[in-house]
């Protein structure tokens, strides 16, 4: 059966679960509780770029748009990236100080990403005409390989503390 969701919904739907895991972090005062959170961002973060980089910006850079934009996002995702690595690394070191203000600045980094995607990529996307309830299939499809996971309309929302799906490295490759 073809998943009816559209690729500016999944995208959405991701962006809030990732705002969400943000703040989650800011509330969480127990440095286990706060590496948890952490690992969660990161492996969410992982998935989202990866399906935007092998499917999203693939769609709308074919139809010729927002070429400077996608250039932008794909930049922001390797920040993204770098800092996460910088943050996996730091968490050994327990320096609580240096590792809260990374993630300060990841937090602005998703955050700008969050905002540039909604508001200036999803737009191009549909005036481009791009099929975007067959781009959300796909997308919803290249997320159920990497994770193993069925991801669709109903079960979109994932309960809090519920145990992230693993990554299947060779998924979506």
């Amino acid at each position: 059966m073809k998943n009816e969701t559209s690729a500016h919904k999944l995208l959405v739907h991701e962006h809030k679960k990732l705002s969400s895991l943000l703040r989650e972090y800011e509330k969480t005062d127990d440095s286990m509780d706060k590496e948890d959170v952490v690992q969660n961002l990161a492996m969410e973060l992982h998935i989202h770029m990866m399906l935007e980089e092998q499917v999203f910006f693939p769609a709308l850079e074919k139809e010729g748009k927002a070429k400077k934009l996608l250039d932008d996002s794909i930049k922001q995702n390797d920040e993204i990236k770098m800092i996460i690595d910088q943050l996996q690394r730091l968490m050994a070191d327990q320096d609580k100080k240096e590792y809260d203000q990374k993630m300060s600045e990841l937090k602005k980094c998703v955050e700008h990403h969050i905002e540039q995607t909604e508001c200036k990529i999803l737009p191009k996307a549909e005036d481009a005409g791009l099929d975007m309830k067959q781009l959300g299939s796909d997308l919803c499809h290249a997320r159920d390989e990497m994770t193993g996971k069925k991801i669709t309309e109903d079960t979109m929302e994932v309960p809090r503390n519920q145990k992230q799906p693993e990554i299947h490295p060779d998924a979506g490759a």
